[in-house]
């Protein structure tokens, strides 16, 4: 009796201790993934990529691996408080000096995507950063804007949208602004200014207003990147040429596909533009062209590596999407949350880790990859 007595506190513990499911069941593959992860942090409290330099100082992985695992059941939140409080005090000197996301040299690393995601892992880790920083982070993600005050007219096709590099280069320049930075910086405004510009917001009315009108203009320059599409999806850059656009017709035009069109279903729900036909269509595209199991918008291109390149990014964007889409119906989700457990139970490594044989997406780096897995996997269970 004092066996089983001993059993069944295990396993309480166990469940105490172990991240949800969809259905409030164990996720092992979750729970070994997170492990994995905070497994990696260093004494310094950052997260460092071993795969590539631009990432090796630990601002941009540090930011990413905070995000994901902001996005896991709270349980597993309250299990890693010490890691997050690390991980917050390796970025804070040099983010604060900065007004942007640093390496505590100062030195930056993929600023636009970094600073979005601190932004949101700070309100969901319940991290109460100085209100004027969060000013100041906000301050840069509307700067960095591809917008008049850098240089850029409305009839260019990035006007409105947001490239990973931010004001910092000549005006009227830019990377290319692409669908997956825009769903980061809106999500980031939206946990921090809310969608109604609600006056009790701690940020000052002077700031919300700016977002707003940021907000407003992302929304515009999301609707070139839909527009072109007849059955309601996405692409990823508004620049038609554009190499970023990773599946094309025969004509060689850009043609939506899984991943771009989930970002723009997130960054519409984001933006509160959630009633019109551009959310409502995206919503039917992701219902019917595209599956836990396989990309969709690539059938035209049977060679192309970009399907198993993306797997890992698409999995995380399209577990969110799930999550928001419209006119579909509770069961089909449950079924896509279980077929995106049973593809990434397939994927994970003994250790925990995730990592892709491609390193087209850098998903062969596995603090990336594991990342991106455990936004997929919380965003399903939470």
């Amino acid at each position: 009796m004092k066996n089983l007595t001993r059993w069944t506190a295990l396993a309480i513990v166990v469940l105490l201790y172990s991240c949800g499911s969809t259905f409030g069941q164990e996720n092992e593959t979750l729970d070994k993934a997170v492990d994995w992860l905070v497994a990696q942090q260093d004494e310094s409290g950052a997260f460092k990529s071993k795969h590539y330099g631009a990432m090796k100082q630990g601002a941009a992985m540090t930011s990413l691996a905070l995000y994901s695992l902001s996005m896991t059941p709270e349980d597993c939140r309250e299990k890693h408080e010490d890691v997050f409080e690390k991980a917050f005090e390796f970025l804070l000197p040099g983010t604060t000096a900065r007004g942007r996301v640093a390496n505590p040299d100062g030195s930056l690393d993929h600023p636009v995507y970094s600073t979005a995601m601190l932004l949101v892992a700070a309100k969901r880790l319940d991290q109460d950063l100085d209100p004027d920083l969060v000013t100041k982070l906000l301050d840069f993600l509307v700067r960095s804007q591809c917008v008049a005050g850098r240089g850029f007219e409305p009839d260019n096709p990035n006007y409105g949208g947001w490239d990973v590099i931010g004001p910092d280069i000549m005006p009227g320049k830019t990377s290319g602004t692409n669908v997956s930075v825009a769903r980061f910086v809106l999500e980031a405004f939206a946990s921090h200014v809310p969608l109604d510009g609600d006056a009790d917001s701690k940020i000052d009315k002077a700031d919300v207003k700016r977002v707003t009108e940021s907000r407003r203009l992302a929304v515009e320059w999301l609707q070139r990147l839909h527009t072109s599409s007849s059955d309601g999806g996405f692409h990823f850059s508004a620049q038609p040429d554009s190499a970023l656009n990773k599946s094309r017709s025969r004509d060689d035009k850009p043609k939506p596909y899984g991943s771009a069109t989930c970002d723009g279903l997130i960054a519409l729900h984001f933006s509160g533009a959630i009633d019109g036909d551009p959310f409502k269509k995206a919503s039917s595209w992701i219902a019917s062209q595209t599956t836990a199991e396989k990309i969709g918008g690539f059938e035209n291109q049977k060679e192309s590596a970009w399907p198993k390149a993306l797997k890992l990014y698409y999995l995380q964007s399209f577990s969110l999407a799930t999550k928001f889409m419209a006119g579909v119906e509770e069961p089909k989700k449950q079924t896509s949350y279980e077929n995106i457990e049973i593809e990434l139970g397939k994927a994970q490594k003994e250790d925990g880790r995730f990592q892709n044989a491609s390193a087209l997406m850098r998903e062969n780096d596995p603090l990336v990859a594991t990342s991106f897995a455990i936004i997929a996997l919380g965003s399903s269970a939470d």
